[in-house]
């Protein structure tokens, strides 16, 4: 146990249990900087708790055997950092809280969830209203489906074969190179108002 951040800290229980609490930002780690990254394989299970703010970039990377990501009732983060939960195979099933506002580059890459193929939508990976990958591969035009809040950091990097995206009206933020190497792209129709 110990200190995550300037009022974040972080117990591993016997249980496998790692719960984050205290409140506001976690602190931003590089790939296995983390105080716990030595006891990464003994996490099964991750709770983020209510007044958890961000979630550290990197923070549960590689935490292959932790199988639920749970954010504790009323905990509303505005960000997860980049590759936050890069590596997690286990945890097939996620569930984000509203009012995220960034989402960073390959936060969920990896994660059971972003492997599991029936989870992918038309070539795209949203967890909840948050899209958060399109596959390389999509080509043509591409509709983000109805109720999308937030476009993911790369979200659409290297899709190459893409001619036009659009967002619809509920969608208020777009993350940093989120149509990096979209050679062909002609067209980004944007219906709603952007806040980011």
């Amino acid at each position: 146990e110990g200190s995550c951040g300037e009022n974040a800290k972080w117990e591993l229980y016997s249980d496998g249990l790692l719960k984050i609490s205290g409140s506001g930002a976690m602190a931003d780690y590089a790939a296995g900087g983390t105080p716990w990254n030595k006891y990464r394989s003994e996490v099964t299970a991750i709770v983020i708790g209510k007044d958890i703010t961000h979630v550290g970039s990197f923070s549960f990377y590689y935490c292959q055997n932790a199988a639920t990501v749970t954010f504790e009732e009323g905990c509303a983060p505005t960000s997860i950092g980049k590759g936050a939960f890069y590596g997690c195979s286990a945890a097939k099933q996620i569930t984000l809280p509203k009012g995220i506002t960034y989402i960073g580059y390959d936060a969920f890459y990896g994660t059971g969830y972003y492997r599991e193929s029936d989870n992918w939508e038309k070539n795209a990976l949203y967890i909840g209203n948050y899209l958060i990958d399109v596959k390389e591969s999509a080509e043509g035009e591409f509709e983000a489906k109805k109720g999308t809040t937030f476009v993911a950091d790369y979200a659409f990097s290297e899709c190459g074969k893409l001619e036009k995206i659009s967002l619809p009206t509920t969608t208020t933020s777009v993350g940093a190179y989120a149509f990096n190497g979209c050679t062909a792209l002609k067209q980004v129709v944007i219906n709603g108002k952007l806040e980011k």
